[in-house]
């Protein structure tokens, strides 16, 4: 009788509360389906459940995973990268999150599918052929802990230090919009390389890559200064906290909260 939302043209009350639990009773439906087509290798449905589930609720992860992992199973990895950068893109888009670590997993087994039909010339080419925009770079959180990861063994090499630094927005937040402001001026503020991730909804963490936490505090006027310039009309104040990075040594957080700037 019914094809889509229950009466999708009917914003009243009470019809928007049953809209939601059809929804929800669909999207369950597909949720136990699935393993079981999984389990007979009917991939071309797989997707096809996916495709319309995603029409419903796209950030449910689950089915994202499950439609790249058909992708793959079908021997199409490249179909499944991009699948992954259109669910990250929206997703950023909708709610300024990263993909869960599964997903960044799926992807790069994807990732690693295609390169393992590569030469070696290929490879190289691939490695090396990414832009350098001049920018920061920015990372989802998990990349963040390993290049912090990675920094720390270097540091232990050469005795140098780096600093790590949050950057939160307090105040009169506009949600979602002095974030992606912020997330412009750190990008552009920064030096080539430096790199930045998402810690939550109003704050972001990055890494000043051989800078003292005097340096440290250079740079945090620089991007004080520079969101006031391009935002003077945001009520949004900036907010940093450093921490000294040694090699194989513990993080010493600064216990209060600076605000520069006022």
């Amino acid at each position: 009788m019914y094809r889509g939302d229950f009466l999708a043209g009917n914003d009243s009350d009470w019809a928007i509360p049953m809209r939601r639990y059809y929804q929800t009773l669909y999207l369950d439906v597909c949720r136990e389906v699935l393993p079981l087509l999984q389990s007979k290798e009917r991939w071309m449905e797989v997707m096809t459940i996916c495709e319309q589930a995603q029409n419903v609720d796209f950030a449910a992860e689950d089915f994202v995973t499950c439609q790249m992992q058909a992708l793959i199973s079908l021997g199409q990895p490249v179909q499944a990268m991009e699948q992954y950068r259109q669910y990250r893109e929206r997703l950023w888009e909708e709610f300024q999150i990263a993909p869960s670590e599964q997903v960044e997993q799926i992807y790069a087994f994807a990732s690693g599918m295609c390169r393992g039909s590569q030469g070696k010339d290929d490879i190289l080419k691939m490695v090396t052929e990414e832009e350098n925009d001049g920018r920061a770079f920015f990372c989802t959180f998990r990349i963040f802990q390993k290049i912090v990861a990675l920094e720390r063994r270097h540091l232990a090499r050469t005795k140098g230090a780096s600093t790590l630094m949050i950057v939160g927005l307090s105040n009169q937040v506009v949600p979602g919009t002095d974030a992606k402001r912020l997330e412009r001026i750190l990008l552009d503020s920064l030096r080539a390389g430096d790199p930045v991730a998402k810690l939550d909804v109003t704050s972001y963490v990055l890494m000043l890559t051989g800078s003292s936490q005097e340096d440290a505090g250079i740079v945090a006027k620089r991007i004080d200064r520079a969101f006031r310039k391009a935002y003077s009309h945001s009520r949004a104040c900036l907010s940093f906290r450093t921490a000294p990075l040694e090699g194989n040594k513990g993080l010493a957080v600064e216990g209060a909260m600076e605000a520069v700037g006022g």
